[in-house]
């Protein structure tokens, strides 16, 4: 998990049992610990759509794990999946994966089709800094987010704290 070179990973308990059952045991991973605020900034949660169901969150980042040439998408090829799927985030929601694969299925075509007329799709998340509004950071890999963007931030000198 190259994320979890970055944060730290949490998954709750289903997630976990669910893991265990296909005989993947993440021994480094322990159910999401009540989080206090230093560690906010270092901490990712990562669950499934069927065991997100009910929850939100500010920001939602959704990785698609298929990508093939027969553009099968899998478990998230039924409509009750997807609307669970894009009504979690309440501020923004970022969508990582094939899009040739998931355009095999209508509703996410149609979600591709409207993020591509308001300019929201790309191969790239664009960052800016809070305190450097203009300073726009294209991230690509994962190193990139400790590189371009320290602490939720830039590399630019300063004065705030």
């Amino acid at each position: 998990m190259e994320l979890g070179k970055v944060f730290a990973i949490t998954v709750g308990d289903r997630d976990l049992d669910e893991l265990a059952q296909e005989g993947i045991e993440l021994e480094s991973l322990e159910p999401t610990p009540v989080a206090n605020r230093t560690s906010l900034l270092k901490a990712l949660r990562i669950a499934t759509v069927d065991n997100f169901q009910g929850e939100e969150a500010n920001v939602v980042i959704v990785s698609f794990v298929r990508s093939n040439a027969e553009r099968k998408a899998g478990f998230l090829r039924t409509s009750n999946h997807i609307n669970v799927l894009c009504s979690r985030a309440k501020h923004g929601m970022y969508i990582i994966g094939n899009s040739e694969t998931a355009e095999g299925v209508n509703m996410f075509s149609e979600i591709i089709t409207l993020l591509k007329t308001n300019d929201n799709f790309g191969d790239h998340l664009e960052l800016c800094c809070p305190r450097h509004p203009t300073k726009v950071m294209e991230v690509k890999e994962v190193d990139d987010f400790a590189k371009l963007s320290p602490e939720g931030g830039c590399n630019e000198q300063c004065d705030d704290r």
